[in-house]
């Protein structure tokens, strides 16, 4: 949910969210400690799924019939989109050491 490249959430409102799912799963001992090692999992996972625009069903069956340049133009600019919010997320993973901000 935090790391969803369309969340428009800000620093105070991630913490906000976090701190009462924190709160409602308090008995839980061990959430706080899942959760630190999963955050940078999770990550990594939000911008392997950017990329699934460069997948094999990406490509539609127009694209199969034959060349066109606009359709081909779009579909880079698409994946040149993707790629730029993966690299983003990898490189917020790195800034972060690993480690959640908003706990």
């Amino acid at each position: 949910f935090l790391w969803h490249p369309a969340m428009n959430l800000d620093s105070a409102g991630k913490r906000q969210w976090l701190n009462s799912t924190f709160e409602l799963f308090r008995e839980d001992s061990e959430l706080f400690q899942r959760f630190h090692v999963a955050w940078p999992v999770y990550g990594i996972r939000w911008a392997l799924i950017t990329l699934n625009i460069f997948g094999k069903r990406s490509i539609t069956c127009e694209h199969l019939l034959g060349p066109n340049p606009t359709q081909d133009t779009q579909i880079m600019q698409n994946q040149r989109t993707q790629l730029n919010k993966a690299n983003a997320i990898c490189r917020e993973i790195a800034h972060q050491q690993w480690n959640c901000p908003y706990v």
